[in-house]
């Protein structure tokens, strides 16, 4: 099974610029084994040029997992990338995706103290009608 995510160091709350800066940088140390993907790498280098590049002109599956299950939208939502998030979200990202453990990028975001905007922007979607999706494998319909 793929390696669990590190818990934070700092105090449980919201994490600030700095907190997210070095979290940022210490990923590749935390996972020395993980195999990034191109946009992964690129949204913890926080590099949004990059990011939009790899997005607007390659073959880039915006949902590809490394080798522990988590998709970009996961590393950004551990990140507390507003920018990230909502860019992958308006490429289609799968936000109920789970990785090697089960986990999605909400559930990731949460345990991370993130903003209000990522968490939201992370919860399951609902039809018009207002009531909760639901999936249930071969149907589909609301509470």
């Amino acid at each position: 099974m793929g390696q669990a995510l590190a818990q934070p160091t700092q105090p449980a709350g919201r994490a600030d610029a700095s907190d997210k800066a070095s979290l940022s940088g210490r990923i590749k140390d935390l996972w020395p084994e993980k195999k990034l993907t191109a946009l992964q790498s690129a949204i913890i280098d926080n590099d949004a040029d990059e990011v939009r590049r790899l997005l607007d002109t390659s073959h880039v599956d915006v949902d590809e997992a490394d080798n522990d299950g988590h998709t970009a939208l996961h590393i950004a939502a551990l990140l507390n990338s507003e920018k990230f998030v909502e860019l992958l979200l308006e490429y289609d990202a799968d936000a109920e995706a789970c990785d090697g453990r089960g986990l999605t990028p909400a559930y990731i975001a949460a345990q991370f103290k993130a903003s209000g905007q990522v968490t939201q922007s992370l919860q399951p979607t609902q039809e018009l009608t207002g009531a909760p999706a639901i999936k249930h494998p071969g149907r589909t319909g609301t509470a």
